[in-house]
């Protein structure tokens, strides 16, 4: 695609990410500046995600759509930003354009988009391309859009099921003891009631600072490895009692025999090839998840939560996990008898029934 004509951008830029600076940020500004008037470009700064959707609600009402999205974060960043785009405006941007050193603690998705440049020589690509009119190059990444009983619809690009949102409550400071409260309580209402229900247990929750966020990390890994209460061991070791179909077709059909009678205690599903589950280093839990870009990947895990843990460190060096299964989908649903937890993009919703299917491919320039 050419730029024949003038492009509008905006850079989303998290003031509260990593190495943030405003010095960053107003370069890369400068520098996509310099395409001899073809891209007119405006920052909004954000601090936390309740901001970044009211930025983001201003351009659907105003009706000034951009041709193209600028993120300046990490990866949290990035998918807070392109899942309030894809939520709220009624036209996606032609191209996103993720800059890979302006800020940001985990920058997995930065990786596999930036193909090593700094957000220079990316910013520098881009204003030359446009003042010259020339094709732009991206790479191509799936987003997922996962309805919820039929009623709640959401893209994403990370979805998970069973130890996935049950570690992601206790990162935001539930008790194990609460969350097992919070599941009883669920039982007892009804489609479209439990969002307001589990608004009672986690209304007061908070994203933790980094030092909380280690504590909080040592506390459930010890909880993992030495807790002794019967409930502690059911919360983080139960398999998930769902019915799961992929692609039309039973889950079994695609599994190794030896889980196909098994519950799995985990799935998890995302966009690209690494995941940030909390730990300071390149993760992947999805393994060349880009060389399928057509399907979803998706892990489920079958070993206790102790085993999970303790093979999560083997794809730090780009292992697979044992005691567990790896495949890709074009549409998986899962059906519960009673309300399940899903942790989308680092969200938790609940509910019975889940279709998950890709809303198809989004452009991110690469340089």
């Amino acid at each position: 695609m050419s730029l024949d004509e003038v492009f509008g951008c905006i850079l989303f830029a998290n003031a509260n990410s990593g190495d943030y600076s405003p010095e960053n940020l107003e370069g890369v500004e400068r520098t996509l500046g310099l395409g001899q008037g073809k891209l007119e470009c405006h920052s909004v700064v954000t601090k936390d995600p309740r901001d970044l959707k009211s930025e983001v609600q201003k351009v659907q009402e105003q009706g000034n759509f951009p041709d193209l999205v600028g993120i300046i974060g990490g990866d949290g960043s990035v998918m807070e930003v392109i899942t309030a785009i894809e939520n709220t405006w009624s036209r996606q941007p032609a191209y996103y354009l993720v800059f890979p050193d302006s800020g940001g603690t985990m920058k997995t998705a930065h990786n596999y988009l930036s193909a090593g440049k700094s957000s220079q020589e990316i910013a520098k690509y881009v204003a030359k391309a446009v003042s010259l009119n020339e094709p732009l190059r991206y790479k191509t990444m799936p987003v997922i859009d996962v309805t919820v009983d039929g009623i709640q619809n959401k893209r994403c690009q990370t979805v998970g099921f069973g130890i996935v949102p049950n570690l992601l409550l206790l990162y935001e400071g539930m008790t194990v003891e609460r969350c097992l409260d919070l599941e009883r309580e669920l039982q007892q209402g009804k489609p479209g009631e439990y969002h307001e229900i589990a608004k009672k247990f986690t209304k007061d929750l908070r994203k933790p600072n980094r030092l909380s966020a280690l504590k909080i990390g040592a506390s459930t890994f010890r909880n993992i490895f030495h807790g002794h209460n019967s409930w502690e061991q059911y919360f983080f070791s139960r398999g998930l009692d769902v019915e799961i179909v992929i692609d039309d077709e039973e889950v079994e059909t695609f599994l190794p025999e030896r889980y196909q009678q098994k519950l799995p205690t985990g799935i998890y599903a995302a966009s690209f090839g690494q995941v940030n589950i909390g730990l300071p280093k390149k993760l992947t839990l999805l393994p060349q998840a880009d060389q399928d870009p057509e399907k979803i990947p998706a892990v489920f895990t079958y070993g206790s939560a102790r085993q999970t843990a303790l093979q999560v460190l083997k794809t730090v060096v780009g292992w697979n996990m044992d005691h567990a299964s790896y495949l890709r989908f074009t549409k998986m649903t899962l059906h519960s008898d009673k309300a399940i937890a899903c942790n989308v993009n680092g969200d938790a919703v609940y509910g019975k029934y889940f279709a998950i299917r890709s809303a198809g491919e989004r452009k991110f320039i690469v340089g």
